[in-house]
């Protein structure tokens, strides 16, 4: 329903307050226009449709985008904890334990002042 996608995206409709409002802007409309009456609404019918069509896929893909984010936070997550669970007790990568167990990091390259890879 456009209304409800309307107000998920925070988009608000202004209506003319009374009927005489809105056959005066559908006066000027045709006078600008210089078009009969038919084909003033024939050509906003058109408008509108194509507008509507291109509304709804967006829409579509706004939700699409929606839940392959939700997809990568949770691969994150998940990732994240697997991480935790694999390096527990292990020191971090980067780093070595010295003799009495505590973390050190490695030396650094004298010449490109880049860590050692392991």
């Amino acid at each position: 329903d456009i209304e409800e996608a309307a107000r998920k995206f925070k988009i608000s409709f202004t209506y003319p307050e009374k009927v005489e409002e809105f056959f005066e802007i559908a006066a000027n409309a045709k006078t600008e226009s210089k078009s009969a009456g038919n084909s003033l609404l024939d050509t906003y019918e058109g408008v509108l449709t194509e507008k509507e069509g291109f509304f709804k896929e967006q829409s579509k893909k706004y939700e699409e985008l929606l839940e392959k984010k939700n997809s990568l936070v949770m691969h994150k997550i998940v990732l994240l904890k697997a991480h935790e669970i694999l390096h527990q007790n292990s020191p971090m990568i980067g780093q070595e334990e010295n003799a009495e167990g505590t973390q050190k990091a490695l030396p650094e390259s004298i010449e490109n002042k880049e860590p050692l890879l392991l």
